[in-house]
């Protein structure tokens, strides 16, 4: 069965595998805060669970060719998770989990693995994410996701800037131990497009972007 593989600069996103198992559990090691992570048997349950979901994404009712495309995938209400892998090694470094509803993409997660932040990957997510959604998927309207409060524009990722949306909401979960705020973002493709196409944001425009159907 075939699988979209986003390209970036140094990065492309594709489906998880089996083999990710450890480099995904890297990614969440640090997630909470008192420093506890999943044991080995309720990780591989985890894992299972996410790459039973992607399997749903793959509709048996769908040919293959047509598999992938947007207008089907949307019509699956289903949680998935992406791989983050560097394009020179195929080293899995994180992950990516949301779903499709109603023309809309909730993102729930981007986990980079420690080792491998500080080093702009998580903003070329953000941004090879938000080419995908508006230049590719032609019909997605808007993107919503929780950020948490104390992160906000830190890393001036693309995702979390003021000028692609903002929310009141806020939202305080404490799957983190300590409790975390989260505020909620809408970007609608207006926005994106707008802030895109100015002048300033050539350089992002011109950063290399490509989105293929592997068989």
């Amino acid at each position: 069965m075939g699988y979209a593989k986003p390209t970036s600069e140094r990065l492309y996103f594709k489906f998880i595998e089996i083999e990710d198992k450890d480099a995904l559990k890297d990614a969440l090691s640090d997630w909470r805060a008192d420093g506890v992570t999943e044991s080995d048997y309720e990780f591989d349950l985890r894992i299972k669970k996410w790459l039973e979901q992607n399997k749903l994404m793959r509709s048996e009712g769908v040919a293959e060719e047509d598999d992938l495309k947007v207008e089907n995938v949307m019509r699956r209400d289903c949680w998935w998770t992406e791989g983050i892998y560097l394009r020179s090694d195929d080293t899995c470094i994180g992950f990516t989990r949301g779903k499709f509803s109603d023309n809309c993409y909730y993102h729930y997660v981007t986990a980079i693995r420690p080792s491998y932040r500080g080093n702009g990957y998580f903003g070329e997510c953000n941004l090879m994410g938000n080419k995908i959604l508006f230049t590719t998927y032609t019909h997605i309207e808007k993107q919503i996701s929780m950020i948490p409060v104390d992160e906000l524009n830190k890393e001036n990722s693309y995702a979390s800037l003021d000028a692609l949306g903002t929310d009141d909401v806020r939202e305080t979960r404490t799957d983190r131990i300590a409790p975390t705020t989260y505020q909620k973002k809408i970007i609608t493709r207006d926005q994106f497009m707008e802030w895109y196409n100015k002048d300033e944001q050539k350089p992002l425009r011109d950063a290399y972007y490509n989105y293929e159907i592997i068989n």
